[in-house]
């Protein structure tokens, strides 16, 4: 009987260019300590694209190669954990690339159902390391991740954290294969929930390569489904925030409200022929958020310009948008 790997290194690949994805397996093959197996999940790409992918299956003994209809990232990862063998999974982003370090530690004696690691994210020239305000924890209370949950950063992203599958499959936790944003959230506290022992380890597993490009398309390509996706995330939160918050509550109120305001604001600014459905609905979200008097001031104007839906302003925005983009990228 052949070894049980360790980790299922699961990625969902959609049209990644070979170089990138070449980039990211060879990043896993680095670890050198352990036995773990790769599932590349093919989610409907060009033809181009998969005559490559089909190359890795004889090119590594320990991948796995699926192909399915384009259904999501959200489908692809749940294809992997259907067929994944590991005691833990991992999820990698096909244009990212995981640190080999955490995995050429002595882990083969890991029994913590859910394992987190730092994650540092890269945008354009900027690198950003993120973590818990912790040093090295066995047994984190939950309500400590629950609060971090709210914030954007580590909990909020499936990747750089070793799930252990059993409790993956005992309990039923998969990814909402409809979402667009916020699966990731939902998924991840939806294990904590059901996770009876959770260890930080304060190293670094993984680095994210965020493109505002990808984000951004998606705005405009699936404005209804994001506005849907943000009004969840953003019930979602304030749940938590009832649950775990007594100091500070409305402070937080506050800053979930602000993110929730920038991305309906991103889809509204997004639309190059404005759907006045898409401008009613947003609106209507908007107009029952509490606080709004107490908003910083960058989001006041936000909704000043939804408001008014000024077409001189919202000209204006998108031309200062450009240009702290390409700030941001000279830096």
């Amino acid at each position: 009987m052949s070894e049980i790997p360790l980790i299922s290194f699961i990625i969902p690949v959609y049209n990644t260019s070979i170089d990138k994805v070449n980039r990211c397996l060879s990043s896993i093959f680095k670890i050198k300590e352990l036995k773990f197996e790769i599932i590349l999940v093919n989610d409907g790409s060009k033809e181009k694209y998969t005559q490559e992918y089909e190359k890795f299956v004889n090119k590594y003994s320990n991948l796995k190669y699926i192909y399915e209809s384009n259904a999501g990232v959200g489908s692809a990862r749940n294809k992997g954990i259907s067929v994944s063998k590991g005691k833990y999974i991992f999820f990698v982003d096909s244009d990212d690339i995981i640190d080999d370090s955490p995995f050429n530690l002595n882990l083969k004696s890991a029994q913590s159902d859910l394992i987190i690691f730092n994650v540092t994210i890269k945008i354009a020239k900027t690198v950003k390391q993120y973590g818990l305000d912790n040093d090295k924890l066995i047994n984190v209370s939950k309500s400590t991740l629950l609060r971090a949950s709210i914030k954007n950063g580590l909990i909020n992203w499936s990747v750089g954290k070793l799930y252990k599958r059993t409790v993956l499959q005992h309990n039923s936790i998969f990814f909402d294969k409809n979402k667009k944003t916020g699966e990731d959230l939902e998924f991840v506290v939806n294990f904590i929930s059901k996770s009876k022992t959770i260890e930080y380890l304060p190293i670094n597993s993984y680095y994210y390569y965020l493109s505002k490009d990808t984000a951004y398309s998606r705005y405009s390509k699936y404005p209804f489904q994001i506005i849907e996706d943000t009004l969840t995330t953003y019930k979602f939160r304030k749940n938590i925030i009832s649950k775990f918050y007594d100091e500070n509550r409305e402070k937080e109120f506050i800053r979930i409200s602000e993110e929730a305001v920038q991305s309906l604001f991103n889809v509204y600014v997004l639309q190059q022929n404005l759907n006045l459905e898409i401008y009613n609905k947003i609106v209507d979200i908007i107009n029952e958020m509490p606080h709004k008097d107490n908003f910083n001031l960058i989001n006041k104007i936000r909704i000043y310009i939804l408001y008014s839906n000024n077409k001189v302003l919202l000209k204006m925005y998108r031309l200062l948008l450009k240009t702290h983009e390409k700030l941001a990228d000279n830096k």
